[in-house]
């Protein structure tokens, strides 16, 4: 991947960051990091990144049902991805 199109996106292995972000913008593509790891990636935009800040510092209000629903749905990636 190039280094420009690298700096436009944003990663993360953490199941929970990555159900948040889903809510808000699709996800890019799923890789496998290794055989145990997933990376979930995303457009990098500034209303990412506030929502990753805030994640991290336990600021974020989310509605429970959008939350679980994003995460089965990435866990359906996970492992429809085998």
């Amino acid at each position: 991947m190039s280094q420009e199109l690298n700096n436009q996106l944003t990663k993360t292995s953490d199941l929970g960051l990555a159900s948040v972000i889903n809510i808000y913008s699709p996800l890019v593509k799923l890789s496998r990091a290794d055989i145990r790891r997933v990376e979930f990636v995303f457009h990098k935009t500034p209303e990412i990144e506030t929502l990753i800040r805030q994640y991290w510092q336990r600021a974020l209000s989310i509605e429970p049902q959008a939350y679980f629903q994003s995460m089965k749905t990435l866990k359906s990636r996970i492992y429809g991805n085998e």
